[in-house]
């Protein structure tokens, strides 16, 4: 429970000597009420994903970069930054396309898994290995040649 109370802290920016400030609680309820109205106000959610994601990169580059891509749009990037953009959208359109399908598949994989793990875990056991049936049955009778 402790570490659970610290962590809590930590995420408000509370704690002694924190010189930063940073509070992660307030900015995911802010991306929250983010969420909620841009839904309420038709903005696609694959729309605020893809715009999340550009500015997260623009975020990461150098200064004169980023200062570039915010003052003059990221047409202004060199073609290697503008293409990791692109890339980046385009992940974010197959995580789109490919979720309903994971979604779908789900229960599948995790039966299968299941059934993986319970197999192994007889065959661990002997009961489905045939080496182990080798001890119980009865030698072979030499005699019959």
């Amino acid at each position: 429970v402790r570490d659970v109370g610290e962590c809590l802290l930590a995420m408000h920016g509370q704690q002694e000597g924190d010189k930063e400030g940073g509070n992660m609680l307030g900015v995911l309820h802010s991306l929250g009420y983010t969420r909620g109205l841009l839904n309420s106000l038709g903005f696609p959610e694959r729309k605020r994903l893809k715009s999340l994601v550009k500015y997260a990169q623009i975020g990461l580059y150098p200064d004169d970069l980023r200062d570039l891509a915010l003052a003059s749009g990221t047409a202004a990037l060199p073609l290697q930054h503008r293409v990791e953009l692109c890339a980046h959208a385009l992940y974010v359109d197959l995580l789109a396309f490919f979720l309903p399908i994971l979604l779908l598949l789900g229960p599948f994989i995790f039966l299968v898994e299941f059934l993986r793990w319970w197999l192994g875990l007889l065959w661990s056991f002997g009961g489905l290995n045939p080496l182990a049936w080798e001890r119980s049955l009865p030698a072979p009778d030499d005699k019959k040649a």
